[in-house]
């Protein structure tokens, strides 16, 4: 603990001739724990208190007793003079204070209740003015070092008690300042009354003398001199070396303090009944005083108060606040409108049954400063439902005045912002009203003039309907029909183009169905059943005909899908048999071809929430210029049980690379910078042509290689390496934050310029089916290939990892936000629990060095860790067993 210095002090010593003295001034016991412990709590007994001072651990006789109060009541304020003076006391004095009943025979050894306190705090000051001790009843007082029986108690309602005790006193006096000019009095001692009763057990209040406007201090420190030389603190012992007693005689030397105890398991606070649930009548009442004010516009919070509130702003709120904090915001109410962030924290503390702090809510809200959209996003939750989705007390029309307050900053958005965020703003419509949504409204405006945001409206509708019926009797889910139909009548009515658009993709969807399910039924070899598909892709229905007319991919909105191209089809070994399909589209006046994966038996819409997350943290980073090349390529559920997704080409998974070919990382870096034939290439140089087999082509790229690519680290294209640790480092940061499991390396891929990715999301959110995972996947041999543990590349991609970490970090909110509307979304992984322990991976408790410093003890554990070496084995096995 550091320390005060003080410059004007008057020493203890000077203090001859005054005595040491206090004043018992009262005695509160609001849950009547003293009168537990007397036989006949009716019959009429006085309380008996008996003082004792300690100096050096030694008691000074001879202590002091009277009969103070009858019953709790104080008969008179009773001042106790010891025999000894000031300038006697050990920096280690303290006081010892019991309290007996006359209903029973004087045994000292069983009071009802006792406490003790240092006299000196912890900066060896002379404590001085009003003190509330916490009684520890059916107690003898504890003299020792480590107290059993502290009055000084580290505790919110103590220490809230004692700030109502001096600000009486000011108040009385005249002495009251500004920032508290709007408690008074009686306001004060209401707040008091309520506080007794909050405390578990009783205490005392006593008053110390004030001697000087300067505060008294320890001179020096006295040791007691008795045969073993020990050295006294607070009634402990430890030995004194000879040596160390000659020295500290003559020179003050470091201030050796009793700290105050923290709140033993002995007693439960206020905050136990809010952390288990359990309602608190008094503690809630004593909030309503404290939460209405004269004038609340005046109010400002005390400098440590304010930078609670702007900590907590900056985070995303997860459950329920605690009561403390909610007063916070009630109190400061008209302070925190200058910040949009506050809104959310404060319309979660509000109490909605009081029909007057609920109408000063709504009234305040709408005057708030403008909130940012993950703000809108939490005010859109279940915590805010209009309807009876979720049970609650809560007025629905107060929540609807809130939800149509989000909708309307939403409405300030554009297009692609609201996208971005469309699949949980789909999920945000359970918590409407079913009869009229303005979230409902905003999402068909913006869909009649947006292909995309019509396109993924529909089809993020059309999985939330799945599973409906005309006998169905869930109300969401015929709500969420219902709202289809709506936006297909609104399209047809008012976007007629657009309407038969989408119904193309529909009725390409459902086809793909009918052949993916004819393909798994066909017991033929894989050869044959991919010579199928190309032959039935070849028919008519999938070239530009009538049966299937151009239309928007429902993938790629932007682009228009022309014809099939059978010769691109392939079939994947899998259980579910994914379909590879190759089109020619056209977006504008440019032709091109596309390739995209149907999976059919398949709920994508994990993977789908996980590929979202991804494309969003990509954007976010290359908003600071932070391009880490990921390739965060698209999903779309169609239904619970198919969808599409994007086909990233030429890529070969970890596994083939390092366990079947036995090729290692960096060989295959080497590898395809050498490849003459490697798209890059042709992508980049300035060739004569397209042609693949022309010689002129190949020596410009051969040239490029010798000069610039042999030449480079490791002899590999210095761009590959590049992507290489970029998208390494991305990724490593990036699952880690969403806890995605189950990595093995056959999902981990990278393509033929060097960039990673990964593939396959069934375990998120921390769960994995193997035992002790690490905390992402970075195994040994993707360190090889940039030179190993001690190489410049490997400290480069560090340096991209904390980067990249501690960048996120600053967006923690919009991504819990984000998984927290997906509570009821039908996701296998998700929990309350999850999403906490999310939060505790942002770790905004750290400075950003602290964090730097964390990741980099996660990269060591990822790369060390021994059973992820096994997994990767095992893995392999089973996969050659099952082929």
């Amino acid at each position: 603990m550091e320390l005060q210095n003080y410059t004007n002090y008057t020493p203890h010593t000077w203090l001859q001739d005054v005595p040491v003295k206090l004043t018992i001034s009262n005695l509160w016991d609001g849950n009547n724990v003293l009168d537990s412990l007397i036989d006949d709590p009716n019959k009429d007994e006085q309380l008996i208190i008996v003082a004792s001072l300690y100096i050096n651990g030694q008691l000074q006789y001879p202590t002091k007793t009277f009969k103070a109060f009858s019953r709790h009541s104080l008969q008179k304020q009773e001042t106790i003079f010891f025999n000894s003076n000031i300038k006697d006391l050990s920096y280690n004095s303290l006081i010892a204070l019991s309290i007996y009943s006359t209903q029973q025979k004087y045994e000292e050894a069983k009071p009802l209740g006792s406490t003790t306190f240092p006299l000196f705090d912890e900066n060896l000051k002379l404590r001085e003015g009003k003190i509330n001790l916490l009684i520890w009843p059916n107690t003898q007082p504890d003299t020792s070092f480590n107290s059993k029986t502290p009055g000084l108690v580290k505790d919110r309602n103590i220490q809230d008690l004692n700030f109502c005790t001096r600000k009486i006193d000011e108040v009385s006096k005249g002495e009251q300042n500004d920032t508290n000019k709007n408690l008074s009095k009686q306001n004060l001692q209401i707040r008091l009354y309520y506080l007794s009763k909050i405390i578990p057990t009783a205490f005392l209040e006593v008053q110390l003398d004030q001697y000087f406007q300067q505060p008294i201090l320890f001179e020096d420190y006295e040791y007691p001199q008795n045969d073993t030389e020990q050295q006294i603190i607070g009634g402990g012992y430890y030995k004194q070396p000879e040596d160390q007693i000659a020295n500290q005689a003559k020179a003050p030397t470091q201030r050796i303090f009793i700290d105050q105890n923290q709140l033993s398991d002995t007693f439960r606070t206020s905050d136990f009944d809010q952390e288990f649930g359990k309602p608190d009548p008094i503690h809630d009442m004593m909030n309503l005083i404290l939460r209405y004010s004269d004038h609340p516009e005046t109010l400002k919070p005390q400098k440590d108060e304010e930078e609670k509130m702007r900590k907590m702003m900056a985070r995303p709120l997860i459950g329920e606040l605690k009561s403390d904090d909610k007063q916070l915001f009630v109190k400061y109410r008209y302070w925190a409108m200058q910040y949009g962030s506050a809104l959310p924290f404060y319309l979660h503390s509000v109490a909605w049954q009081n029909q007057k702090e609920e109408q000063d809510a709504l009234t305040l809200m709408k005057k708030w400063s403008p909130i940012d959209r993950e703000d809108c996003l939490f005010l859109l939750s279940s915590f805010f439902c209009a309807n009876e989705f979720k049970k609650s007390k809560r007025n629905k029309g107060s929540m609807l005045e809130i939800r149509k307050y989000a909708v309307e900053q939403l409405s300030k958005l554009s297009d692609e912002k609201i996208e971005n965020v469309l699949l949980q703003l789909v999920q945000a419509l359970k918590y409407e009203p079913f009869d009229e949504s303005e979230l409902v409204n905003l999402l068909f405006e913006r869909a009649i003039r947006s292909k995309s945001l019509a396109t993924y409206l529909y089809w993020y509708l059309h999985v939330e309907k799945d599973g409906w019926n005309a006998d169905s009797k869930n109300i969401i889910l015929a709500f969420y029909n219902n709202t289809f139909e709506n936006l297909e009548s609104m399209l047809s009515s008012k976007n007629e183009k657009l309407f038969k658009d989408i119904q193309g993709q529909s009725k390409f969807r459902q086809k793909l169905q009918s052949l993916a399910t004819e393909i798994r039924s066909l017991k033929n070899d894989r050869q044959f059943r991919i010579n199928y598909i190309k032959n039935q892709l070849s028919q008519s229905a999938y070239q530009n005909s009538s049966e299937l007319p151009q239309h928007p991919c429902c993938l790629y909105p932007e682009y228009e899908l022309i014809r099939a191209v059978p010769e691109r089809t392939t079939i994947f070994s899998s259980a579910m048999a994914p379909i590879r399909l190759g089109f020619h589209v056209i977006k504008g006046d440019e032709e091109s071809e596309i390739k995209l994966i149907f999976k059919n038996g398949d709920d994508l819409r994990q993977d789908q929430l996980v590929m979202q997350i991804f494309n969003l943290m990509d954007e976010l980073l290359k908003g600071v210029s932070q391009d880490m090349k990921l390739l965060p390529y698209r999903i779309l559920a169609c239904s619970k049980s198919d969808g599409f997704l994007e086909f990233v080409p030429d890529n070969v998974t970890l596994q083939e690379i390092i366990i079947n070919k036995k090729q290692g990382m960096q060989p295959y870096l080497r590898q395809i910078s050498e490849d003459k034939l490697n798209p890059y290439y042709w992508k980049t140089l300035t060739l004569k042509n397209n042609d693949q087999k022309d010689l002129e082509n190949l020596k410009i790229i051969q040239d490029h290689i010798d000069q610039v690519v042999k030449k480079a680290p490791y002899g590999i294209n210095p761009t590959f390496m590049t992507n290489y640790i970029y998208s390494s480092a991305g990724y490593c940061v990036l699952t880690y934050f969403l806890g995605i499991g189950d990595r093995h390396l056959e999902n981990l891929l990278i393509n033929n310029e060097g960039k990673m990715f990964h593939i396959d999301f069934g375990f998120i959110l921390g769960k994995d089916p193997k035992p002790y995972p690490p905390p992402f996947k970075l195994c040994p041999e993707m360190v090889e290939a940039m030179g190993g543990q001690k190489s410049d590349l490997y400290t480069l991609f560090k340096s991209k990892c904390v980067e990249v970490y501690v960048y996120l970090r600053r967006y923690a909110k919009l991504i819990i936000n984000l998984f927290l509307l997906m509570a009821d979304a039908g996701i296998k992984d998700y929990s309350q629990e999850a999403i906490e322990q999310m939060y505790e991976k942002f770790r905004l408790d750290d400075s950003d060095e602290n964090a730097e410093i964390h990741f980099l003890g996660l990269l060591e554990e990822s790369i060390n860790s021994l059973f992820a070496k096994m997994t990767d084995k095992l893995h392999f096995w089973a996969s050659y067993m099952r082929k």
